[in-house]
């Protein structure tokens, strides 16, 4: 994982990882529990609560090295999920790279990870990252 590496490497001490897979990342969670490393996805069935939760973790944090995201895109209302729009991803997108500009100078990355139908999944992907970069 690219955290641990960056963590063993002293390049960063404290990171933050947000995870808006449809999935909980218990592994990812597993791995750095104990750690000065936070996990945080928003649990939540509804996109206004989603949206508001992930907003709130994000005005409340402060003092990362880093941002690293678990870009699922398994919540779109056209796949798994059946909650989240191809207009909220590019939202997520920019409170993301607004929350990284505030809390760590802008440092930030994302993994893909799920997303299953694939007649929406390019285009999710690609309006996460209009807001992202």
């Amino acid at each position: 994982m690219a955290l641990a590496k960056l963590r063993a490497e002293k390049k960063i001490a404290k990171a933050l990882i947000i995870d808006f897979d449809l999935h909980f990342g218990d592994g990812t969670n597993n791995i750095f529990t104990g750690t000065p490393v936070t996990y945080f996805q928003p649990d939540a069935d509804h996109r206004e609560v989603f949206m508001k939760r992930l907003a709130h973790k994000l005005g409340e944090e402060s003092g990362y090295d880093i941002l690293a995201v678990s870009a699922g895109f398994d919540r779109h209302v056209d796949d798994w999920g059946g909650e989240l729009t191809t207009e909220d991803y590019r939202a997520i997108g920019t409170m993301l790279k607004e929350a990284a500009e505030r809390v760590c100078r802008g440092r930030r990355f994302a993994v893909l990870e799920g997303g299953y139908n694939h007649s929406v999944l390019g285009k999710n992907v690609k309006s996460f990252i209009e807001g992202f970069e």
